[in-house]
């Protein structure tokens, strides 16, 4: 089942009033930039909304130079777990997701552009590997647009 995104006030209600609850507080801007860096997927906005109730002291404000260390906390705690992924694939399969990584979202993923920017192999090679990719969840297509599956990975993956 594919739900549509939560809306952007609704999180910030959300978030305002469970920080509040227990005398915190977070600045609506923290709340739109996690909403707009994870695309609204409440997954990822949930886990930064955690991360960065855990580092926000009660009588403090969560502001937008806590998100930095938050996704840095975040990051660091799959580092194994994504080196471990990372070992499973082939050289090839780990170069084009690292190039879909970089690019964030890639229309053309057998395009010139894209091969040479990247130096990939051929479009029937990249089309291969993507194959592979897909088949075990860790790239998505919607649209024609590719990306990474999991976004921490994605940024992870940038570093």
């Amino acid at each position: 089942m594919n739900l549509p995104p939560i809306a952007l006030d609704e999180y910030v209600k959300f978030a305002s009033h469970h920080f509040e609850v227990n005398g915190k507080t977070i600045d609506n801007e923290v709340i739109e930039l996690i909403y707009n860096k994870f695309d609204a997927t409440t997954w990822y906005v949930q886990k930064m909304l955690n991360e960065l109730y855990s580092l926000t002291s009660v009588g403090e404000c969560c502001t937008l130079q806590m998100v930095d260390f938050a996704l840095r906390q975040i990051l660091e705690s799959y580092e194994q777990t994504y080196q471990d992924m990372l070992i499973q694939l082939s050289a090839k399969q780990v170069s084009l997701l690292r190039s879909i990584s970089h690019e964030g979202k890639v229309k053309q993923i057998t395009g010139s552009q894209f091969i040479k920017k990247y130096h990939l192999d051929s479009a029937s090679s990249v089309q291969k590997v993507s194959k592979v990719l897909l088949d075990k969840q860790i790239i998505t297509q919607n649209g024609g647009v590719y990306e990474t599956y999991d976004k921490f990975m994605s940024l992870w993956l940038k570093g």
